[in-house]
């Protein structure tokens, strides 16, 4: 029977665990037997308030605890774990790259890395999938192939391990919670490439890449957990874009809270029966309780729904396709009126999703609802299903139990080694004496090669110029600015109720002795690198003063500016058209130069 996998799930209200078999027994599951996985052990812990945020861990120790309590109440034997990691400081982008062996792509991978993830090189934590070919720049074209690349700041990894080893166990993987719910929530049919081999992507290598598969309509997957909400758009359960926001269903219970004057527990409670007809049909307190929570609700919803719809709409404008659907998963999800809500903004049918490929297990004493156990029943299916992986786990170190037997063993090999090194030791100081000849005589020949190495003179002139061209490389190279990084600081600083029209950039070459002046100018600012010019629209004389506000905070941006402002009419709404001029500053350079340099060219 193969080997069980454990799906740890570490959320921010509790720890949740996904056993599953690999190999369904014959005659379980609607009496079929097969290949398909089964769940055989479930189980949730709750976590004490604040050691979890922002999907980070905060206080391994008592995560930790929660772990332990939780292996100690299912009773479960293994010790190795899948786990996910999510939050603000997780990172995907999908890049087209060319078709290179896997080796020379891990490297061509971070070394493109800069211009992608708005994260240090040296705080961060990266891997890399190979989804499927891409198609070429251009016709006739070098082979691309469609990269997926996950980072993630090393502390918030750092922290999830210190509380997986605090419980006594070791992550074998870990995998990104978005990741999870993809594999968790996708039909197993719906056609993902199988995983890819070395040498996959390299035309001419043993495993050249196989034609792209048949295009799938993109869906949306909406997870609203307690403290995060999770968007992923995929198709076919390839992944094209992942946004995690840092609000959730713990906004809502803290605002029925202040609005209800009760506590955090009674403001949970009212707003789960808030979300149930039964409560609120219901007289007497409770019914009260139940109708004033759902109106608070359904008041401050918008605040999510606003993050969710404005991160689809940012995928659809830039890929230029709709969606098939929505699915929604969570338990903050449960909450108001926001399946339909959700639709009506994004213009999608929305579905409650459920996990694919699993049945669900037999209720378990504490552990919840089935439906919570998505993202650990996702992480276990991450060692179960074919395809493409990423994991941001370090390499596992095995270990090994000195016994009393290979204590002895170790002992009798050691007392036979000392015998035979006192044997060779006389033939050692002749071996020593006939080396020290030798040794002279290639002194000799050294001394010879010495005299013959003035005609390698030229090979310093060559090394002289190419010392010369680097530094011509690293001086054309001072003014280049990541578009990439720039843009996409643009667009998440960007206030959700103000849209560009035309963006025009101009860029000025760094000329010679500019960083010395710049220094003697003293309390001057930071010297410009190139000008913006920008027309937008907004809703209204607030949505440009967001503008203002929310841009001028990034601080590859300077001198921010309003010009014309001219009211007009969009549709039967009054909008603002304005034009907007800022400075690019120093820090909306790339770092290629430094990136050579450290490579040593």
């Amino acid at each position: 029977m193969a080997e069980r996998v454990l799906g740890l799930d570490v959320g921010t209200g509790a720890v949740r665990v996904v056993e599953v078999a690999p190999e369904r027994p014959a005659g379980r599951g609607r009496g079929r037997a097969g290949k398909a996985p089964a769940v055989t052990r479930v189980g949730e812990v709750p976590l004490p308030p604040g050691a979890v945020r922002d999907g980070e861990v905060l206080d391994p120790a008592a995560v930790g605890a929660a772990i332990a309590e939780l292996w100690r109440q299912t009773g479960l034997r293994s010790r190795d774990v899948r786990v996910g990691l999510t939050g603000s400081r997780v990172v995907v982008r999908v890049v087209d790259m060319p078709a290179m062996p896997d080796d020379e792509l891990g490297g061509a991978v971070r070394f493109s890395a800069a211009d992608h993830i708005p994260i240090p090189l040296e705080e961060a934590v990266l891997d890399h999938a190979v989804l499927e070919p891409a198609p070429a720049v251009e016709a006739g074209g070098a082979p691309m192939v469609r990269v997926l690349v996950a980072a993630a700041h090393r502390s918030a990894l750092d922290g999830l391990l210190a509380a997986v080893a605090a419980g006594g166990l070791r992550a074998v993987a870990v995998d990104l919670v978005p990741f999870a719910l993809v594999r968790a929530l996708t039909d197993p049919a719906a056609g993902r490439p199988a995983a890819a081999e070395p040498g996959d992507g390299d035309p001419d290598g043993p495993n050249p890449p196989e034609p792209a598969p048949p295009a799938v309509e993109p869906e949306a997957i909406v997870s609203i957990g307690a403290g995060l909400t999770t968007v992923v758009v995929h198709e076919g359960g390839r992944p094209r874009f992942v946004r995690t926001v840092a609000v959730g269903g713990d906004l809502l219970t803290a605002a029925v809270g202040d609005e209800l004057g009760v506590d955090a527990d009674t403001a949970e409670s009212a707003k789960r029966a808030g979300a149930s007809l039964e409560t609120l049909g219901a007289d007497g307190p409770d019914g009260d309780l139940a109708r004033r929570a759902a109106r608070v609700v359904e008041l401050r919803l918008a605040g999510i729904l606003g993050e969710v719809q404005s991160s689809l709409a940012y995928w659809m404008a830039q890929s230029e396709r709709p969606l098939r659907r929505i699915v929604l998963t969570g338990g903050g999800a449960r909450a108001g009126d926001i399946a339909g809500r959700l639709g009506l903004l994004v213009g999608a049918p929305v579905e409650w999703g459920a996990v694919r490929g699993l049945e669900p297990p037999e209720p378990a004493a504490g552990a919840g609802e089935w439906a919570d156990l998505t993202v650990a029943a996702g992480l276990a299916l991450g060692a179960v299903a074919g395809g493409w992986r990423i994991d941001l786990g370090p390499p596992l170190k095995r270990t090994f139990r000195l016994t009393g037997e290979m204590t002895r063993r170790l002992a009798v090999a050691a007392a036979v080694l000392l015998v035979v090194l006192g044997g060779l030791t006389a033939r050692s100081i002749l071996a020593v004496r006939s080396e020290r000849g030798r040794l002279a005589a290639q002194q000799k020949v050294d001394a010879g090669l010495q005299s013959q190495l003035a005609q390698y003179d030229p090979l310093h002139k060559l090394s002289s110029d190419f010392d010369a061209s680097r530094k011509r490389v690293q001086a054309a190279l001072a003014g280049d600015v990541s578009w990439t990084r720039f843009l996409d600081t643009l667009v998440r600083s960007m206030p959700s109720t103000v849209w560009l029209q035309t963006l025009q950039v101009q860029t000025a070459s760094p000329a010679p002795g500019a960083a010395s002046s710049a220094s003697k100018a003293g309390g001057a600012g930071p010297a410009g690198v190139g000008t913006l010019q920008i027309t937008g629209v907004g809703l209204g004389y607030p949505a440009v003063a967001d503008w203002l506000r929310q841009v001028a905070a990034d601080p590859a941006v300077s001198n921010l500016s309003v010009g014309s402002l001219t009211e007009t009419l969009l549709g039967s709404r009054t909008v603002v058209n304005f034009s907007s001029t800022a400075t690019l500053t120093p820090a909306a350079r790339s770092d290629r130069a430094a990136q050579l340099a450290k490579a040593g060219i």
